[in-house]
C-alpha cells in the first residue's frame, strides 16, 4: 500500500469549454426609395402620343355556286359546281399624327384575273369617335348604287341583283366621304367616267 505522505499524481485541469458563437443579430434594411422617373422632354412626349403601331392584313375569300339547268339550249348553261369568286386583299394601315393612313389591294383570281381596287386612304376622327372625315384615291368603286358598295363576302347571293350591271362598277378616281354620329354616310367623287 501507499502511506497517505506519498506524492499524489498531479491532476491535469480540464480544458475550458469551447466559446459558443453568438445568436445572429436580425437586421432589417430598407430599399432605398424609388427615384421618379426622369420627365420626358416635348418631342418624346409628342412622339409617345403619336406613335401607333403599323399592321398589315391579307385575307380573301372564295365563293363557289351550283347551278341545275333544265332542258337549257343556252351555251355555258352546265350543270355542276363553278367557283363564281376568289378574291385576294391585302391591306395596310399606320398613324401620322391624327391622320388615319391606309392602303389597299384587292384582285380577282377566278373565273380571269383582274385588279379591282387599288386605293391610298386618309380619314380622321371629327366631333366624335364616331364622326369621320376620308379621302380616297386610286382605283375603286363608284358610289352610287348600294348595292354595287357592298362586299362581295356579305352577299346573300352568289351574284347582285341584275340592275348593278347599268352602274359604273370600278374606275379611278378621287372620293371624299363624311360620316356623322355613326348613323349617317355622305360620299361623292371624281372620276374618269371610263
Amino acid at each position: 500500500g501507499q502511506s497517505p505522505t506519498d506524492p499524489q499524481p498531479p491532476v491535469e485541469p480540464t480544458p475550458p469549454d469551447p466559446p459558443q458563437p453568438a445568436p445572429p443579430i436580425a437586421v432589417q434594411t430598407q430599399p432605398p426609395p424609388a427615384q421618379p422617373d426622369p420627365e420626358p422632354d416635348e418631342e418624346a412626349r409628342q412622339a409617345l402620343a403619336n406613335y401607333e403601331p403599323s399592321s398589315v392584313a391579307v385575307g380573301g375569300f372564295v365563293q363557289a355556286r351550283y347551278s341545275k339547268q333544265q332542258d337549257s339550249i343556252a351555251a355555258g348553261d352546265e350543270d355542276g359546281f363553278a367557283l363564281r369568286h376568289a378574291r385576294l386583299e391585302a391591306t395596310a394601315r399606320t398613324r401620322a399624327g391624327n391622320l388615319d393612313l391606309s392602303a389597299t389591294l384587292d384582285g380577282q383570281l377566278a373565273p380571269d384575273f383582274s385588279l379591282l381596287d387599288a386605293l391610298a386612304t386618309m380619314s380622321r376622327y371629327w366631333k366624335d369617335s364616331r364622326s369621320q372625315l376620308g379621302v380616297s384615291v386610286g382605283q375603286q368603286l363608284v358610289p352610287i348604287s348600294r348595292q354595287n358598295l357592298i362586299h362581295d363576302s356579305q352577299l346573300a347571293f352568289a351574284d347582285k341583283a341584275q340592275l348593278v350591271s347599268i352602274s359604273p362598277g370600278r374606275d379611278l378616281g378621287l372620293s371624299a366621304t363624311a360620316s356623322l354620329a355613326g348613323m349617317l354616310r355622305f360620299t361623292g367623287g371624281v372620276f374618269n367616267g371610263e
